[in-house]
């Protein structure tokens, strides 16, 4: 069984050494690359031509001008022949075991559409940020997970290339949540997820300098704005999994964009709550935030936590 490595890149002269070894040591060897070299203006592309020229992987080059990852990556599949594809961005590192041990999960459960994958996050430095694992015994609401950003990382996470063949793709124009807002458009297809409780894949956390207030309340926008399209599906097409639970997560949500967009949050929670809609307490609402709005309502709540955030009111 074939598994494509989908490598996009923009210089990342820094990382892609690192990147393209550990794609070197897959214990799993039936493996092929595409790298589309995205616009490089750095020494991305020499150091990967010299890379090519002594490894032993079948390796592809692809140059294009700078149109972005996700249109990389819909270039690449183009190209690709394996069964399964394995995106990898060039500054995260592949586990030598990671494709392999995939690989044979993918075998003992009839080959599923999509194989969620537990990662680790690092700093520059290799300090460990945070990881996210997975329990296969858990009977995971793929929906919530879904809502929560919690069905695994673009790298670590491994699809089926059947799927690709059937028109789905990375959306071009969005410039965040282009990960989640593919694995939406997959789960609407009935795919058949499992997950993997190996980490075998480290995400490179960088930081990338001063980010404008509106870069970042548009990245929140973006991010809402895929929760209240998964809604408006589940609304239409699948009403009975659209309960208080994901609904209580989807209120989470309009919160975190409600200080960057008022009026938008407004506007959702208007949208899609009733007048007797409470918020369950919780590690992000609060007993006081929870009080708070069953005598002030949505807005005024919201209001009150912006004047009293040194008092760490959630």
């Amino acid at each position: 069984m074939k598994v494509s490595i989908v490598i996009p890149f923009y210089n990342m002269q820094e990382f892609i050494l690192d990147c393209m070894n550990s794609v070197e040591n897959q214990k799993y060897r039936e493996i092929e690359v595409v790298c589309v070299n995205d616009g490089s203006t750095d020494g991305s592309q020499k150091i990967l031509e010299e890379f090519i020229s002594s490894s032993k992987l079948e390796i592809k080059l692809i140059n294009q001008d700078n149109l972005g990852a996700p249109n990389a990556r819909n270039a690449a599949l183009k190209y690709c022949k394996g069964d399964y594809i394995q995106f990898l961005d060039a500054d995260d590192i592949l586990l030598p075991m990671k494709i392999d041990n995939q690989i044979k999960l993918a075998h003992q459960n009839n080959f599923p559409d999509l194989i969620v994958g537990s990662y680790k996050s690092i700093d520059l430095e290799s300090n460990l940020l945070s990881k996210n694992t997975y329990n296969p015994s858990v009977n995971y609401n793929l929906w919530e997970n879904l809502m929560n950003t919690n069905l695994g990382n673009t790298c670590s996470n491994l699809f089926k290339y059947d799927m690709f063949e059937n028109k789905i793709k990375w959306d071009e124009t969005l410039k965040s949540s282009q990960e989640y807002n593919l694995i939406f458009s997959l789960l609407k297809n009935k795919i058949a997820v499992i997950f993997d409780s190996q980490i075998n894949t480290l995400i490179r956390i960088r930081a990338h300098g001063s980010i404008s207030k509106s870069n970042i309340a548009g990245k929140w926008e973006r991010y809402v704005d895929l929760r209240v399209r998964i809604i408006n599906y589940l609304s239409v097409n699948e009403p009975e999994i659209l309960n208080d639970r994901l609904m209580q997560v989807f209120f989470s949500k309009i919160r975190i964009l409600y200080p960057y967009n008022p009026k938008l949050a407004k506007s959702y929670y208007k949208e899609f709550f009733s007048c007797d809609f409470i918020p369950e307490m919780s590690s992000n609402n609060s007993r006081l935030y929870v009080f708070l709005f069953k005598t002030f309502g949505f807005d005024n709540t919201e209001r009150i936590k912006s004047f009293t955030k040194k008092l760490n009111f959630k």
